[in-house]
């Protein structure tokens, strides 16, 4: 959620006519990404108007709007200005880094905006795991952050034992989606 919280926090900040994006691999989980913050929002004060289902874009108090793109097409996402983005499965969306350099990226610049990229950096020698690394070095530009299922708040621990027991577990899935290694 912290993701989420971020998102929200660019949304209402100024300047209000300059959006904010949530990107995600595929239009269904851009979908799912826009109904899980009409259900986390909808009933405060945020939103000035009821969330725009077709284009799935969210306006926020002073005017500030969440837009969910897909970047299953990304050229759809070119010619739009982001003061921010999240990203969701990076290793996915980064796998081709025309995504990045030649779409994602030039959307920040007018604004000098910024991007928090989510998901596993599990993909050695990818161009994501490579972002990933340039974060672990003493950057001003670039951090990166590794945290597991455990250090998730929301999730109850007894779950993720629960997973760890399941039949068929192997310790690769596990490292993977418990751990993020």
């Amino acid at each position: 959620r912290g993701s989420v919280n971020r998102l929200m926090e660019e949304a209402v900040s100024p300047p209000h006519d300059v959006p904010v994006a949530w990107i995600s691999p595929t239009y269904k989980q851009s979908k799912i990404a826009f109904r899980y913050f009409k259900s986390l929002f909808g009933k405060t004060d945020l939103f000035i108007r009821p969330p725009n289902e077709s284009n799935l874009e969210i306006t926020v108090i002073c005017g500030g709007i969440i837009q969910f793109r897909s970047a299953e097409r990304a050229e759809h996402i070119e010619g739009e200005g982001y003061k921010y983005i999240v990203v969701e499965e990076s290793w996915d969306v980064l796998s081709d880094p025309d995504i990045w350099l030649r779409i994602l990226r030039p959307t920040l610049m007018d604004h000098k905006g910024g991007a928090l990229f989510i998901g596993r950096a599990d993909f050695e020698n990818t161009f994501w795991h490579t972002l990933f690394l340039r974060g672990q070095e003493d950057s001003k530009e670039w951090k990166s952050y590794h945290a597991t299922s455990y250090d998730n708040p929301l999730i109850i621990k007894e779950e993720i034992n629960n997973y760890r027991d399941e039949e068929g577990m192997t310790n690769n899935i596990y490292d993977q989606q418990i751990m993020a290694v």
